[in-house]
């Protein structure tokens, strides 16, 4: 006998059922790289917040998943969990593919946040003006709809 339990955690949450019970999908997904952690390393941090029940969270670069993460889970007062998986990686090079991957197995749900990483330039560091040239935006305009795409 399948017993669906709906539970609504707070006004604003959308409660959505399956099979053996509830999920509350992630409020936020976040991907971030702090540019100030160290010279020689880079750290690549992914977090959800308010989601239930408890999620799994990975990282990729470029395809292959980090396996040396730190994990952070806080239960919030309505039992919504909010995870953070931070790694620290070889410096991030330009191009490189950072993917940050939800899933709640058992909602059979999954969500991903991906990006592109470019280090963030100065005027000073290209030599000439901070405009970037027509040339610049295609590359940049055809590498992203080739990764979409393909």
């Amino acid at each position: 006998m399948n017993v669906i339990l709906m539970v609504t955690f707070y006004t604003f949450t959308t409660l959505y059922t399956y099979v053996s019970g509830s999920f509350v999908p992630e409020r936020i997904l976040d991907l971030r790289y702090p540019s100030n952690y160290a010279e020689d390393h880079s750290k690549v941090i992914c977090s959800a917040e308010e989601v239930y029940p408890k999620p799994e969270l990975r990282l990729y670069l470029n395809g292959s998943e980090i396996e040396n993460t730190t994990i952070s889970i806080e239960v919030t007062n309505n039992g919504l969990y909010s995870i953070e998986l931070a790694a620290i990686v070889d410096i991030l090079l330009d191009g490189t593919e950072v993917v940050c991957e939800l899933t709640i197995i058992q909602a059979n749900y999954t969500v991903k946040k991906e990006a592109i990483y470019y280090k963030a330039r100065t005027a000073a560091s290209y030599g000439h003006s901070s405009q970037l040239t027509s040339s610049s935006i295609l590359h940049i305009c055809l590498f992203l709809l080739y990764k979409i795409f393909f």
